[in-house]
């Protein structure tokens, strides 16, 4: 395990990361500044989601993806609390632009 790091004070990312891979996931929840996270599995996948939902629709314009619906969740909330390692939030279009 690598050296204790104060997280709170400590700039360099690198170590704290080095730090953090060497910990249990319940060791590392300890040093979460949220303590009310979500985990992923707590939220529903697409698949679930649609589960029993029965909407009239025109034809779909692309093919079902069995393997991906059951990857992609979709979450409305604060996502600074969920535990995961990666967020793609697509915002508004061209919002970025000066």
């Amino acid at each position: 395990m690598a050296a204790k790091v104060d997280l709170s004070t400590s700039t360099d990312w690198k170590e704290a990361k080095s730090f953090l891979k060497g910990l249990s996931d319940k060791q590392r929840e300890e040093h979460y500044f949220c303590k009310d996270f979500i985990k992923l599995k707590k939220i529903p996948t697409w698949k679930e989601t649609a589960k029993g939902l029965t909407v009239k629709a025109e034809e779909p314009k692309y093919k079902k993806d069995k393997q991906l619906n059951e990857k992609i969740s979709l979450f409305r909330g604060d996502i600074t609390k969920l535990e995961v390692d990666a967020i793609v939030n697509a915002g508004e279009w061209g919002s970025w632009l000066p």
